[in-house]
């Protein structure tokens, strides 16, 4: 959730746990991703992408779904145990 401190958005990032507990909020996550599926071609126009993140509060982590219109538009995801950083996701 971006906010404006000297004229520079400043995120404040909540545990998984805690995001969980706001349904149809915007949030911000750090996380590792534990698992990776393959990008593919929706049912519409779109690609997809789904990561398993997980952080301290939910070490079972969630399913996260990306979607663009290219795939190079999606995140770069190299290995398990990277670290991501979401702005404004929906829970």
């Amino acid at each position: 959730v971006p906010s404006m401190a000297g004229g520079e958005a400043e995120y404040v990032y909540l545990p998984i746990a805690d995001a969980l507990k706001t349904p149809g909020f915007r949030v911000c996550l750090f996380a590792a991703v534990i698992e990776i599926g393959a990008a593919f071609r929706s049912r519409g126009t779109d690609f997809t992408l789904t990561l398993r993140i997980a952080d301290q509060s939910r070490t079972s982590g969630i399913s996260v779904t990306f979607f663009a219109n290219n795939t190079a538009l999606l995140p770069c995801v190299r290995s398990s145990g990277d670290i991501i950083s979401l702005h404004n996701v929906v829970v």
